[in-house]
């Protein structure tokens, strides 16, 4: 099979990003953002006008988005057509990019939010309930957002023609296309023996208001067990721990108390926001220059500082009075009570151990009178 020229540097693209993928762990949406163009001006008027990027009715009706998605579509169509006279999945590959691309664009346009939590709170959080919540307590900080998990993650998304894929990141985007509120998840795996064999899976779950969490995961679940795709239901037992953990990430990110650091992964913005503090004149200009070229690559560090939990004993076999006290959120009422600024707010109660290790090798000694 030859290949095409566009075809040629399609390949070449995804090459030199997969070794900054390798170097640093770049994220997901860093991989695959300049493979056809940086839609500016798409991502912007999808800002200003709020748009729901997975609204078809929408994408009819607005003249510009439409003309982008049939373009962007007949792109990823021509790029795998060689592919496609070969091998049948070439469609679903191009239906697959041309969905990761509408993840990306809405990830773009609500500002490229994207957050690294510590491994210590990703620890805590998968021991953390959920009881007492409902869809109404869930509300996501932005209109999109991509969570950039650590190696200690666990989770796995499972690839028909490349088997498992440990899960490197999760978008997340919330869709007001229909009457219910709901939210698009693209889980991200990462590459095994190349940058193009990374692997996704899309779901979506619908957040009816007045129903409890679980209650929502429970339906959505279900569905995905009745679809007769054999992928999905393969991970329709696996994608409900996966979810819980995202659910319990955007309580604590959009809790009073979180801990919250922005953060530029770009080492050369980095330096020169820094020489900015002390510049004057024309050589701040040079410099603010300089830094609009740039790409600042922010993040959002989440709970910096907290650790993973202990283990319940010291391994030393000694007998233990110490109970597990799972995580949880609660809900508090804050400002005065006859005040219309009185809101409802929720904290996190983190996982811990109640009570102390008992040291079977300690003699105790009383004293007889």
């Amino acid at each position: 099979m030859t290949l095409t020229k566009e075809q040629v540097a399609f390949n070449a693209s995804i090459s030199r990003q997969a070794q900054e993928l390798i170097n640093n762990r770049a994220t997901h949406f860093e991989l695959h953002y300049e493979l056809f163009d940086d839609s500016d001006g798409i991502a912007e008027m999808i800002r200003e006008e709020n748009l729901d990027i997975f609204s078809v009715k929408e994408i009819l009706e607005n003249k510009t988005m439409h003309q982008y998605t049939n373009w962007l579509a007949a792109k990823y169509n021509e790029i795998y057509l060689e592919l496609d006279k070969n091998n049948p999945m070439g469609h679903n590959i191009a239906r697959t990019e041309f969905r990761i691309r509408l993840f990306l664009l809405a990830v773009q346009a609500a500002g490229r939010q994207i957050y690294e939590p510590s491994v210590g709170l990703t620890d805590r959080l998968k021991k953390t309930d959920l009881r007492g919540l409902r869809t109404d307590d869930l509300r996501a900080p932005f209109p999109a957002f991509f969570v950039k998990v650590p190696l200690n993650f666990g989770g796995q998304i499972y690839n028909k023609q490349t088997g498992w894929h440990d899960i490197i990141g999760l978008y997340v985007v919330e869709d007001n296309s229909d009457d219910v509120r709901a939210w698009q998840v693209m889980f991200v795996g990462a590459p095994k023996l190349m940058a193009a064999d990374d692997a996704c899976f899309f779901f979506r779950i619908d957040l009816k208001s007045g129903e409890t969490l679980q209650k929502s995961i429970d339906e959505s679940q279900n569905r995905a067990r009745e679809n007769p795709d054999p992928e999905i239901k393969l991970m329709s037992d696996r994608w409900e721990d996966i979810f819980h953990w995202l659910t319990k990430f955007v309580l604590y990110v959009t809790s009073s108390d979180a801990r919250l650091e922005y953060f530029s992964a770009n080492k050369e913005a980095r330096h020169l926001e820094r020489r900015l503090i002390k510049a004057k004149g024309t050589k701040r200009k040079k410099i603010s220059a300089k830094l609009a070229e740039l790409d600042p690559m922010h993040r959002i560090i989440v709970g910096k500082g907290i650790t993973k939990l202990e283990s319940g004993s010291d391994g030393s076999g000694g007998s233990t009075r110490r109970t597990f006290v799972a995580g949880h959120f609660q809900h508090y009422w804050v400002g005065p009570r006859t005040s219309d600024e009185r809101k409802r707010e929720i904290r996190w109660k983190e996982p811990y151990w109640k009570g102390t290790l008992v040291d079977t090798a300690e003699t105790i000694v009383r004293q007889v009178t």
